[in-house]
């Protein structure tokens, strides 16, 4: 029942959050304490307090690091006392479209729950059409966590395109997911992480990586491995008759 709850928690936050109307900002990273009204801390990249999100909110919180692509943030957040988070995207990591959310988070004396979100928008894939991405996570979880995110076509922070998960996990995890998004432009990437704590002094730890997988670099390895094969056929069978 209670990995249920977690799983719908997901599911709405991530329907409010594209429901929001557009503005300004494009790499944000989002901390809710979900037992508090509003969203606790909101950090947009490089970007002073007050900057307006496409579906947030306003900033609350300065960027703890200088420089595009990087949102590093350091907080205490209801029953967790400690939450280091850092989220990158483009320019920092590349060349393929890559998104990628890590945090370590230390429940204080209670137990609780925390949403971590991780957005960016503007990413550009080589081809249009149907389009391979790859998912990779891990870390250890002291009580559970629920790891999900999206692929947005129509480009919105935390839009909810195609879903990403739910995975629910408790103890040491690690997985590699694939999934196809239909894509025609501009696209939108979103990671989250929903945290609970059973007591205090619990730890939980991980990383969470969404990239989009470089299919003509891949299909041209696998015509250069086919043609490979076939040349080295063409000598075993020449090297047979001359040797006859």
């Amino acid at each position: 029942m209670k990995t249920l709850k977690f799983v719908n928690l997901v599911a709405s936050m991530l329907f409010l959050l594209g429901m929001s109307q557009q503005s300004q900002a494009a790499f944000v990273l989002t901390l809710d304490d979900l037992s508090t009204a509003g969203i606790d801390a909101i950090i947009s990249d490089n970007a002073p307090i007050g900057t307006p999100t496409q579906n947030v909110g306003l900033t609350t919180q300065n960027d703890g690091l200088a420089g595009l692509g990087v949102i590093n943030d350091s907080v205490a957040i209801g029953a967790f006392n400690i939450a280091v988070t850092t989220g990158v995207s483009k320019p920092q990591i590349g060349p393929a479209p890559t998104i990628d959310l890590n945090s370590v988070v230390v429940s204080s004396l209670s137990a609780g729950d925390l949403l971590i979100s991780l957005t960016d928008t503007n990413f550009i894939s080589p081809v249009g059409g149907l389009r391979p991405f790859k998912w990779i996570f891990g870390g250890t979880a002291g009580g559970t966590i629920t790891l999900g995110g999206a692929i947005d076509p129509s480009n919105n922070e935390f839009g909810v395109g195609t879903p990403l998960g739910p995975e629910v996990f408790s103890g040491a995890f690690s997985d590699t997911v694939f999934a196809n998004a239909n894509l025609a432009g501009a696209y939108s990437m979103t990671l989250t992480a929903l945290i609970h704590h059973t007591a205090g002094g619990q730890i939980t730890s991980f990383d969470s990586n969404l990239t989009e997988v470089p299919v003509p670099a891949a299909v041209w390895l696998f015509g250069s491995g086919l043609m490979g094969l076939f040349g080295f056929s063409s000598r075993k069978k020449t090297t047979g008759i001359a040797a006859a």
